[in-house]
């Protein structure tokens, strides 16, 4: 059986394709005090994927990123990193 391509495949994906090779991550119900202190301070950019605007979003926070060389942030709900995606077709 072929497994599908995710929301979590299409992230990977697109951090590989501008290099990026390390990431970060806070799981757990006890991130959102971290993650909303992060938001609010340090971040040019951020959003809370659904699976109606994962792909689109995340193509969006990291060209902000890289374009004002600043952090970006994605919430990312474990039921959108699984929804299936289709996979980019360029970089």
């Amino acid at each position: 059986m072929l497994r599908s391509f995710t929301v979590g495949d299409y992230l990977l994906t697109r951090l590989a394709e501008i290099g990026i090779r390390d990431l970060f991550g806070v799981p757990g119900p006890t991130a959102w005090s971290f993650s909303t202190t992060c938001w609010t301070t340090s971040v040019s950019v951020g959003a809370y994927l659904t699976t109606g605007n994962a792909t689109g979003e995340i193509d969006r926070v990291l060209a902000t990123s890289l374009r004002e060389h600043r952090p970006g942030y994605l919430v990312m709900p474990t039921d959108v990193a699984a929804s299936p995606v289709d996979r980019p077709t360029s970089p």
